[in-house]
C-alpha cells in the first residue's frame, strides 16, 4: 500500500493515519494534492485528519492548492477554518492578504474574536508592503485584543518592503489561457538597442510610445539576490502574458521617447503591485542603461486604494 492508501484506510489507527499525512506533506507523491483536498473536504472524517490535511495543503504548489484553501476558510467547522486562516501565508500566494480582507469583512469580529485575530495575524504573516492601509484601519478602529494584534501585524508589513513576490490574481486556467494564446509577444530589454528592434518600435509606434512591462528574477530559485530582467509588451497585452504566467517583482505601464523613460506606474490589474516595488522597477530600468529620473512611480495605483470595493471585489470571499 501506499502512503496515500493509507492516509485514507479508516481500519488504521488514528496516529497511524496523521503520521502518513505528516509524510505525503513532505514527500509530494503523485497523487498526494488530489488526497489531501479529499480528506479535508470529508466532513466525516475525524477533525484531527482533516486538520492535517489543511497543513499538508499549506506545502503544495500555491497555484493548484489556492482555490481548495479558499473553500477552507468558509468551512462550517470553526476549528478547521480557523486552521485554514493560519496556514493561508505559507502557501506565499499574494492574493492572500485579500481573500484574508474579504474573510474578516464576512466576520463578526465582536462574536469570533478567535478567527478575527487569526485574520490579523494572519495578515501580518504575508508580509504584504499592500495590507498597511488596511491594518492601521483595524489599528484605529478594533478594540483592545484586535487592537493590538492590528498593531503587530503592521510591524510586519511595512509598505517600503521589496523581498515580495506577486502573484497572478486569475484562475489557473485564466493564467495558462492568457500564456498560450500571448505567447512571443514580451521582448527583454536589457539595453537601450533592443528598443529599436523593428517589432518593438512597431508597437511602441502605434501606442504613443507606451507599453506595459513586467519585472522578474533574474533567478527564479533566489527571486531577491540574482539580479531582475525587464520584459516589455504591446499594452494590449496581458501582463501575465508578458511574464509567462510567473509571480513579478513588478509591473506596470511605461513610456519610452527613444532611449529614455518618461513616464513609469505600477498599473498593473493582473498583479496589483505595491508602490514600493519600484525599487526593483529603477534597478531593472538601470540596468537595461534606460534610468529614470525620479523617486518613485510617476502615478501611483490603484488611486482608490488596494481596499476600495471595486479591488477586493476581484478577489475570493467577498463579502455580500
Amino acid at each position: 500500500m501506499t502512503l496515500i492508501d493509507d492516509a485514507r484506510d479508516r481500519g488504521l489507527s488514528l496516529e497511524e493515519r496523521l503520521n502518513r499525512i505528516r509524510q505525503l506533506a513532505r514527500l509530494h507523491e503523485p497523487g498526494e494534492f488530489e488526497a489531501l483536498v479529499d480528506l479535508v473536504r470529508d466532513r466525516d472524517e475525524d477533525r484531527r485528519i482533516r486538520w492535517w490535511g489543511v497543513y499538508g495543503l499549506s506545502l503544495q504548489e500555491k497555484r493548484r492548492a489556492f482555490p481548495a484553501m479558499m473553500e477552507l476558510l468558509l468551512d462550517p467547522d470553526a476549528e478547521l477554518r480557523h486552521e485554514a486562516v493560519t496556514r493561508l501565508p505559507a502557501l506565499g500566494d499574494s492574493r492572500s492578504l485579500f481573500a484574508l480582507v474579504n474573510l474578516f469583512g464576512r466576520t463578526d469580529s465582536e462574536k469570533d474574536q478567535l478567527l478575527a485575530g487569526a485574520i490579523l495575524r494572519a495578515v501580518g504573516e504575508t508580509g504584504d508592503p499592500r495590507a498597511g492601509e488596511w491594518l492601521r484601519e483595524r489599528a484605529e478602529t478594533a478594540k483592545g485584543t484586535l487592537a493590538v494584534l492590528a498593531k503587530g501585524a503592521l510591524l510586519r508589513c511595512p509598505p517600503s518592503r521589496e523581498d515580495f513576490l506577486y502573484t497572478f490574481i486569475g484562475r489557473e486556467e485564466e493564467r495558462r489561457r492568457l500564456v498560450e494564446t500571448s505567447a512571443g509577444r514580451g521582448v527583454t530589454i536589457s539595453n537601450p538597442s533592443a528598443l529599436h528592434d523593428a517589432s518593438v518600435r512597431e508597437f511602441l509606434g502605434g501606442e504613443n510610445g507606451f507599453a506595459l512591462y513586467v519585472v522578474l528574477p533574474a533567478d527564479p530559485v533566489d527571486p531577491f539576490k540574482g539580479g531582475t530582467r525587464l520584459v516589455i509588451a504591446p499594452r494590449r497585452t496581458e501582463h501575465v502574458a508578458a511574464a509567462l504566467g510567473a509571480d513579478v517583482l513588478a509591473a506596470g505601464e511605461v513610456a519610452f521617447d527613444v532611449d529614455r523613460v518618461v513616464e513609469i506606474d505600477n498599473h498593473s490589474g493582473g498583479y496589483y503591485p505595491a508602490p514600493g516595488s519600484f525599487g526593483w522597477t529603477q534597478r531593472a530600468l538601470e540596468a537595461a542603461g534606460l534610468p529614470f529620473e525620479g523617486n518613485g512611480y510617476s502615478r501611483a495605483w490603484p488611486p482608490e486604494g488596494f481596499f476600495d470595493e471595486g479591488v477586493l471585489s476581484r478577489f475570493p470571499l467577498l463579502a455580500r
